[in-house]
């Protein structure tokens, strides 16, 4: 328990930070978007607190939640983590200055120091080679000096954030959203994960509805009681009815396309393939998945590991007929993609900027000899053995996509074209690699390098695909975020058609000796993943 008492069993992220020094990204984002829900769900109600969104007042508690102090133990936030406007008394409380002290926690979860220089003036760190550069453009908005260059709320600023560490640079495109939330903090809901929340949404209002005035008596402290007798009854009758009307808004707008009975491919509703969810038990944002010849099946994300605080990323194996994952034997700061030569059992994972090779079982430890890795988030075996992997620009000039044969000294650079960020890779039966890239303008493409090409060249334009994997006939599997979907597309025909709905956001592929699919992601508005089995489809 921290000294002051204020969190059973767990610390303050103040403790923490001052124990490890930064955060993994994937971790920081996490523990901020539980935080923007917290503040989004409080402007809301008409209460801030950015007079207390500082490290000291965010709550780790070991169940994994995150949570703001409450009033009686609260200290007020050091001048780092306060708006300019703020500092200078020139302005209200508003959402943008919860913004503000949010990019400042999230900046010191990255950096391991606060935002500002010795001036005052904000400064946007160049926040190193394993935190994607977008979270430069993220952190720039979120600091800016007007208010009104800022998000407009912090879930707003969470969503970039997470937009960030997904693509990995996010600064070509500038993000777009609409008004803050209404309400955050919702109950269990029909259809979605335990902990997810059906966000961001916008709740419709009337051109011409007066708006609250911006004088500083219209805000409410965190500090302040609530309104007694029937104006408090009023107050939370009101706020009753904002999150209902929010709650129908969210379950319209973003509850899956087919069960609406709307369809984005010509091939008709998807089929009645067997979809089994697995059991792992919700890893964070998992990065990685593969499966190997036994069908044990591995995933890596953050989860809860014994004797530690807070998450930590991990490899997790679930080996066929059980009901629980382990935890295999590999620390790393940051791990991203995982993947296995089924000829051998030989298990290769992407951590802090290389490649492993940790035998079968995780029983040995050895980095191959790829360069130091800038933003590497694939790879992938082929048939003989060959290892892939892909990486952001950064340092380089371009991207890369780098292949290291069974037994080689060194990688090879494969041709192609450079991109903005590559996001999935895949080798079918017959040499074919596949790559999935974000380009230029923030459009996701496919390209495709035969055996023995001088280069690649596009596929399938408009099928926007993320993540990708192949079957044993060639056929290709891809995830499509924007239209909440996985789609097939035929090797013989190139017909394309939506399979059977797991979850809106996949984040990774597979496919197993039998043709089983499996699909790694997360529900709308959560960062806990989800894993799922889908037979031959």
């Amino acid at each position: 328990m921290e000294e002051d008492g204020r969190v059973l069993g767990g610390v303050s992220l103040r403790a923490e930070l001052d124990r490890s020094g930064t955060l993994t990204a994937a971790r920081a984002v996490a523990l901020v978007a539980q935080v923007a829900v917290d503040l989004d769900g409080l402007a809301a109600d008409g209460g801030l607190r950015s007079d207390i969104v500082d490290p000291a007042n965010i709550l780790l508690a070991l169940d994994g939640s995150v949570s703001l102090a409450g009033p009686a133990t609260a200290v007020e936030s050091g001048v780092a983590y306060l708006a300019p406007e703020r500092v200078a008394r020139t302005a209200p409380v508003s959402s943008a200055t919860d913004v503000y002290s949010l990019a400042c926690v999230l900046s010191e979860c990255l950096t391991g120091q606060p935002p500002q220089a010795e001036t005052g003036a904000p400064v946007v760190q160049n926040v190193g080679p394993l935190v994607p550069p977008g979270f430069n453009a993220v952190l720039a908005r979120g600091l800016a000096v007007r208010p009104g260059d800022r998000f407009p709320g912090a879930g707003a600023f969470a969503v970039a954030a997470r937009k960030a560490l997904r693509d990995g640079d996010v600064g070509t495109v500038a993000p777009t959203f609409g008004p803050p939330p209404a309400q955050q903090n919702f109950p269990s809901t029909p259809g979605l994960a335990p902990g997810a929340v059906p966000y961001p949404f916008t709740v419709p209002v009337a051109p011409g509805t007066p708006m609250p005035s911006q004088s500083s008596a219209d805000y409410r402290r965190v500090t302040d009681p609530l309104p007694k007798g029937p104006r408090r009854q009023l107050w939370i009758t009101a706020s009753a009815i904002v999150i209902a009307i929010a709650l129908v808004t969210a379950l319209v707008v973003f509850m899956p396309w087919s069960r609406l009975g709307v369809s984005h491919d010509s091939t008709g509703p998807a089929g009645p393939d067997p979809v089994t969810e697995l059991p792992f038990d919700h890893p964070y944002q998992p990065e990685g998945l593969a499966v190997d010849a036994d069908g044990s099946v591995y995933v890596t994300g953050e989860v809860y590991v014994p004797g530690a605080v807070g998450k930590k990323p991990r490899v997790l194996r679930l080996s066929p007929g059980e009901q629980k994952p382990s935890v295999m034997p590999f620390d790393a700061m940051s791990i991203y993609g995982v993947a296995v030569d089924t000829r051998d059992g030989d298990v290769y994972v992407v951590a802090d900027a290389a490649v492993w090779s940790v035998g079968r079982g995780f029983s040995s430890r050895v980095q191959l000899p790829f360069p130091t890795l800038n933003l590497p988030r694939a790879l992938t075996v082929d048939g003989l053995g060959a290892v892939y992997v892909v990486e952001s620009a950064g340092k380089r000039p371009t991207s890369t996509v780098w292949k290291l044969s069974k037994g080689a000294d060194q990688p090879v650079p494969l041709p192609f074209p450079d991109v903005a960020s590559p996001s999935s890779i895949a080798v079918d039966r017959t040499g074919n690699v596949y790559l999935a890239a974000r380009v230029e303008g923030g459009e996701y493409q496919l390209f495709k390098l035969a055996p023995g090409a001088v280069e690649a060249v596009r596929v399938f334009p408009g099928l926007d695909a993320e993540v990708i994997a192949v079957d044993s006939a060639g056929n290709l599997f891809a995830g499509v975020r924007s239209y909440h979907a996985v789609y097939k597309v035929s090797s013989a025909t190139g017909e394309k058609s939506k399979l059977a709905e797991t979850v809106p956001f996949a984040y990774a592929l597979a496919v197993d000796a039998g043709d089983n699919l499996y699909v790694a992601g997360s529900d709308l508005g959560s960062l806990q993943g989800r894993v799922f089995k889908m037979t031959k489809p």
